[in-house]
């Protein structure tokens, strides 16, 4: 499966001082790095930060910068992604909010729904987050892309959550962290 580098991927490989994490970020990463063979560690380090995957383009956060971890929250943010853009379709993370922005004549954000690729627009999607969604709506959030079809199909599905915030607590990792699931942020 292919699969790109993000910031947690990056910070859980590195021994790099976590003092400028917050506190419950810097525990998390602490408690990942402790549970990671070197093997493992090493593997994450070698992770690209973008990637092309048959026609379609992958990335953490964004692809003027992926290395920077900035975030894509606006159509501002987008158009700087788009310069970088070669592929019809970019899917990207880092923000765990399901939005899909389109530049035609204008970049713009568009609903997250049932989206169908047209010939001469790109696409930046980003699906939401399976683990920690933070829209506000804990279900885990994903997409289905189509390409014979050219359809991207945003998904919502419940889960387990008081059994994933057991084993949270359960690692010794901060209450805060499990009970963050139900709230979606």
């Amino acid at each position: 499966c292919p699969v790109v580098k993000g910031n947690h991927d990056e910070q859980a490989s590195e021994e790099s001082d976590l003092a400028y994490f917050n506190p419950l970020a810097a525990r998390a990463i602490q408690w990942t790095r402790d549970q990671l063979t070197d093997e493992h560690k090493e593997w994450l380090k070698a992770l690209k930060f973008s990637r092309l995957v048959r026609n379609f383009t992958i990335v953490h956060s964004t692809l003027d910068s992926p290395a920077s971890w900035g975030y894509v929250l606006s159509d501002l943010d987008a158009s700087a992604s788009f310069s970088y853009q070669h592929t019809q379709l970019c899917f990207y993370g880092h923000t765990h909010v399901p939005r899909a922005f389109i530049r035609d004549t204008r970049v713009h954000e568009v609903a997250p729904d049932l989206i169908t690729l047209e010939a001469g627009k790109k696409y930046f999607f980003n699906a939401g987050s399976v683990g920690q969604p933070r829209d506000q709506d804990w279900r885990a959030s994903y997409a289905i892309y189509t390409p014979a079809e050219q359809t991207i199909q945003w998904r919502r599905l419940s889960y387990d959550i008081e059994t994933a915030q057991k084993k949270i607590i359960a690692a010794g990792l901060p209450e805060r962290l499990a009970l963050r699931l139900a709230e979606g942020r």
